[in-house]
């Protein structure tokens, strides 16, 4: 800055000084001695401001436990010494925000609020650029008077602190149409004309010195005044100059630029120290008057966020000041107990929240600004299952049926996901649900409580096929439902009582699948009379299904690797898909291994070891001389090593390596064994 500006901070320098000088003479301690405060803010301070009377921005944590504007605040430094403050009103995330002028040597703030008395404010300091954010409905408007009408005597949502105007999003909540108000003071270093340029989207206003000197009117492009067409010429004063910059976005894109002209052919957008700038401080702590006492104020952190299919999942922590143990209320209907606690939240709108500590309630809400926190992807398998888990431990018989439908969605991402269970069944309990959707839950909570939950899985498939009424439904649900009884339960008699009901399906796969229920039985049993009498019936479907279809029965050949291919990539029920073709597109398969070794690898990807080697041992017990053998063994071996049964793995392997020396398995075989 120049000689002026110096001077200028010199004189504001030594206005505060004095004014101090005269508060802090005589002063008691602060230490909870001011009037009836029940709770106080500690912050440090991380940026000192441009000029003494900036002072430095502070956001107090009031969360409706004192008033919002800001008028009881009271603040004294670590050495107790009283400092001038000036509220600013609402802030971000249900705080106040005020600027405080902090002396040269302070390194702390301490700001006590919730005194049944108003407060002492200093019109005097000057704060940096502050944004008010207001609602705005309608259309841009057609001039000056129509915004000055809309604002006069009206509090804004909040004030945030942006230093300059460059803003291009909401940085309070996520509204389309809103209106930001900058506010701060312009600093020269002397007398005489500038002229300064608008970029606006949609209408804008400059004022400077309590002048208009650019409008803009009705819905724009920021792109129309990229060149300075939107531009105004004002007579500046040397030192501080309040400055004033309206914009109206009326919905759609969002820009609000205030640039100067440096010389007829360059301009600049202004930068944070041409205006008076205020510091910063950081949080560092807060209490209460009695020591342990309830005090539920919270803060609120925006941690990182998902997109899924056109829908937006934000992860958000809450933590109580004091850390005691807090009772959670959202406006999503969710309920949470804890000092912190995380949450999924579900679109942009965000939700209020409520803090109880004892009889005390702190209340805010949630907002989430359009500039997004970290990004996550949810095809990492980690930051996925970190999302599963917060979702976990929500209480969703209160949640919003739209929530449970959008976690349900979120979650479903991972086929056969175990975590989905809970959300199926809370919307399983809403009543009114459409029928389609209900047999969809229905289905799915089977799917994923089958491997950890076999007795709840067992009771939705029998729900299902008491609530089915198409014949095809209920052929594919029926069969699906068999090989759960027979493959992750080992009943034998309830999958025989599924076969005789898929025998009776007025569908033609109906007998086709009952045989090859019964099939699957008799192999487990090793009767290959039984088994061999089920083949036949499914060779004889199997040669019609390719005569009617003109199939080669060589197609097989692409859908093996296909479903080898589907299972890698963890889709199970795809797999699934494409091995129902395959059985009946070559149902020799069963004899060569191959189909027997597919299916396992299924059930086991589904997780049903103890299935995958039911199905692998029925194999071997119908055909000893099973052509895939060494694979079919490697494969129990892997299975049996992965649930603990290290013996029976080991010794599995041991032969491998004995009897098929040559054989590539035989390789991998020795390595697992350590040789």
């Amino acid at each position: 800055m120049g000689v002026q500006i110096q001077g200028m901070a010199s004189r504001f320098r030594g206005f505060l000084g004095g004014m101090l000088v005269a508060a802090v003479a005589g002063a008691a301690p602060a230490r909870w001695q001011h009037g009836a405060s029940p709770y106080r803010a500690e912050f440090r301070i991380v940026s000192r401001p441009n000029l003494p009377a900036a002072g430095v921005f502070v956001q107090v944590p009031v969360c409706g436990l004192a008033e919002m504007t800001g008028n009881d605040l009271v603040v004294y430094d670590e050495k107790d010494r009283p400092l001038p403050l000036l509220a600013l009103g609402p802030g971000a995330d249900n705080s106040v925000l005020a600027v405080v002028g902090a002396l040269a040597d302070s390194q702390e703030i301490a700001v006590y609020f919730g005194g049944r008395l108003p407060s002492a404010q200093n019109p005097q300091l000057r704060p940096g650029v502050v944004v008010d954010i207001h609602p705005w409905s309608g259309p841009a408007p057609a001039g000056w008077s129509e915004v000055e009408k809309a604002l006069k005597g009206r509090r804004p949502l909040a004030t945030v602190p942006v230093g300059t105007v460059e803003l291009s999003y909401n940085p309070l909540d996520s509204r389309d149409a809103f209106v930001m108000d900058f506010r701060g003071w312009l600093l020269a270093e002397q007398s005489g004309p500038q002229t300064f340029m608008l970029v606006s989207d949609d209408a804008g206003y400059l004022f400077i010195n309590g002048k208009l000197i650019v409008e803009r009117n009705g819905a724009h492009s920021a792109w129309d005044a990229r060149r300075g067409e939107a531009r105004g010429t004002a007579p500046l004063v040397a030192g501080l100059n309040p400055f004033r910059c309206v914009v109206v976005d009326a919905g759609g894109d969002q820009m609000a630029v205030v640039a100067r002209w440096l010389d007829p052919r360059k301009k600049a957008t202004l930068r944070r120290e041409d205006f008076a700038a205020s510091g910063e401080s950081e949080l560092a702590g807060a209490s209460s008057r009695q020591k342990d006492a309830d005090f539920p104020a919270f803060t609120v952190e925006r941690r990182s966020y998902m997109g899924w299919q056109e829908t937006f999942y934000t992860e958000v922590e809450l933590r109580a000041l004091n850390g005691h143990t807090t009772e959670w209320a959202f406006g999503d209907g969710s309920r949470l107990v804890g000092g912190s606690v995380r949450r999924i939240l579900v679109g942009t709108a965000g939700t209020a929240a409520e803090a109880r500590q004892g009889r005390l309630v702190a209340t805010g809400r949630i907002a989430l600004p359009e500039q997004p926190p970290s990004f996550r992807h949810i095809g990492n398998f980690r930051q996925f299952k970190e999302y599963s888990a917060v979702i976990r431990q929500e209480g969703l018989a209160r949640l919003d049926l739209g929530v449970l439908r959008a976690y349900r969605q979120f979650l479903a991402f991972q086929e056969l996901n175990p975590d989905l269970v809970a959300v199926d069944e809370a919307l399983l309990q809403r009543p009114g649900l459409p029928a389609a959707e209900r047999l969809e839950l229905l289905l799915e909570a089977a799917r994923g409580a089958a491997a950890r939950e076999p007795d709840k899985a067992a009771a939705w498939y029998d729900q299902l096929g008491r609530e089915l009424r198409n014949p095809e439904q209920s052929v594919e649900v029926t069969r699906e439902a068999a090989e759960f009884h027979l493959f992750r339960r080992g009943d034998e008699k309830r999958a025989l009582a599924l076969a005789e009901r898929l025998a009776e399906i007025r569908h033609e796969a109906g007998p086709l699948e009952a045989a090859t229920i019964r099939y699957l039985v008799a192999a487990g049993r090793g009767d290959p009379a039984a088994a061999g009498a089920e083949w036949a019936k499914l060779a004889q479907a199997g040669a019609r299904w390719r005569d009617r279809l003109a199939l080669p029965a060589v197609k097989r050949n692409e859908l093996e690797p296909r479903v080898r291919d589907l299972l890698e990539r963890g889709f199970c029920l795809d797999a699934r898909r494409q091995l129902r073709q395959w059985e009946r597109l070559a149902p020799e398969d069963w004899q060569s291994g191959r189909l027997p070794y597919a299916r396992a690898r299924l059930w086991r990807a589904w997780g049903w070891p103890f299935g995958a080697l039911r199905e692998l041992e029925a194999a071997k017990k119908l055909f000893p001389l099973l052509p895939n053998l060494p694979d079919v063994e490697y494969l129990q071996a892997d299975i049996l090593l992965e649930i603990g049964h290290q013996a029976e793995g080991r010794k599995l392997l041991e032969r491998i390596v004995q009897d098929y020396p040559n054989h590539p398995v035989a390789a991998a075989a020795r390595r697992r064994l350590g040789r």
